[in-house]
């Protein structure tokens, strides 16, 4: 139960069964249970369900999220689990645990964001440890964290001696100023903080899942195009505890797109930041999270690119819609407040929508509807229609050529605005 917020629809992913388990006659006393991921605390901690009298045990107790099962021993009932907890929550640690909830460690480095692979009875790890602007190092672990051998460091010099410059990691406040956020910013080559460059927001947005990963940033071919590329954080995905996930409960299309737009202004003071060309660019939730962008932030965002967009929840899956926004007639202003119909009188910028006329994801009446609304209130603006496609994207040239002219070369048409 959660009534400020959604319980997850985990479908069964990360749960764990451990009469499925191999090796399970060693282990008695585990038959007929479960190793159950839940944020009923707050953050997600694993608990164990028996299955055959509906208790519960805490295993884990803290406050930060589970994210993922590692291995389990059955032989010493140890768990090893990924947890987000380094020194950001976006860098995934891995812990072990008894099944009894005693002698939780802390097993890698803090410092860096971790992908494990265990091998079988998971006397040993591969560890992949790796930051934003810190390639990738593989290093075999012991069970204890112990660096047992480096199989492999990246070397970067290549890509240095290109002209690479790595990317950077900034912080901001959320657009209330209760939590605190993080972006990344990736420069063209041959970077030059004494000219002015125009940015190109790359966006998810939505719920769950998250556009921002603190994985190394390889090049991107956008900044060569004369763009500094940005990803942001907003609030609305798992992984930093329940009050993080809630606050998108019942406001998507608001707060996080003023989190985004909180990120964007954030950057305003840096001289080499041209705030006259800022475009952003995504597809399905992202897609929206442009087009809304577009819409309640005119004068922040001046060019973009929605594909394969909502334009409004009341079009969208039931399952997935009413987790997050509830149940109509009752919830009708949060509706209200989420449809880009709503926002349409106020386009400025230069926007291209695009739809798949075989899209049985976000189906193409969500692009009719703000097509007509915008023709209505006699904006200019573009359709790419991809005939015979489905869930997708407009070509990726075209989506850059459209940027590029008007946010690098300068378009100086007007817009319908």
């Amino acid at each position: 139960e959660n009534p400020e917020g959604w319980v997850s629809n985990t479908g069964g992913r990360g749960v764990t069964y451990f009469d499925e388990l191999e090796g399970i006659d060693s282990a008695p006393n585990l038959r007929g249970k479960v190793l159950w991921p839940s944020d009923r605390t707050g953050y997600g901690n694993y608990h164990l369900l028996d299955l055959r009298t509906g208790g519960t045990t805490q295993i884990t107790d803290h406050e930060f999220d589970v994210r993922g099962v590692v291995q389990i021993d059955l032989k010493t009932q140890t768990l090893f689990y990924m947890a987000a907890d380094g020194d950001l929550a976006s860098k995934h640690q891995l812990h072990k645990v008894k099944l009894d909830g005693s002698g939780h460690t802390r097993i890698t480095d803090p410092a860096f964001h971790h992908s494990i692979s265990a091998s079988p009875g998971g006397r040993y790890f591969i560890d992949t440890a790796q930051t934003v602007n810190i390639p990738p190092k593989i290093s075999v672990l012991s069970s204890s964290g112990r660096s047992l051998r480096v199989l492999k460091e990246t070397d970067l010099k290549p890509m240095l001696d290109l002209g690479y410059r790595p990317a950077e990691r900034f912080h901001y406040k959320s657009f209330d100023g209760e939590v605190d956020l993080q972006g990344v910013m990736q420069f063209p080559s041959g970077f030059d903080p004494k000219k002015k460059y125009p940015v190109l927001l790359q966006v998810y947005g939505g719920p769950v899942s998250s556009s921002f990963s603190d994985s190394f940033r390889t090049p991107t071919s956008n900044v060569n195009y004369g763009f500094i590329v940005l990803s942001l954080e907003n609030r609305g995905p798992g992984g930093r505890g329940r009050a993080f996930k809630n606050a998108l409960y019942k406001k998507m299309g608001v707060v996080e797109m003023d989190d985004l737009a909180a990120g964007v202004k954030s950057l305003h003071d840096r001289p080499y930041i041209d705030t006259k060309r800022v475009g952003v660019m995504g597809t399905s939730y992202g897609g929206y999270t442009s087009i809304m962008l577009m819409l309640r932030y005119p004068d922040l965002f001046q060019a973009g690119v929605a594909n394969s967009c909502v334009s409004d929840w009341r079009n969208y899956d039931t399952i997935y819609t009413e987790r997050y926004m509830g149940l109509l007639p009752e919830s009708k202003e949060a509706y209200d407040a989420g449809s880009a119909m709503t926002y349409a009188k106020n386009l400025k910028g230069f926007l291209m929508i695009y739809y798949g006329t075989s899209d049985d994801n976000t189906h193409p009446t969500n692009s009719y509807q703000i097509i007509r609304a915008l023709q209505n209130e006699r904006k200019y603006f573009e359709v790419q229609v991809g005939v015979d496609r489905g869930h997708s994207g407009v070509n990726g040239q075209r989506a850059m050529e459209f940027l590029i002219e008007r946010l690098v070369m300068g378009d100086e048409r007007v817009s319908g605005g």
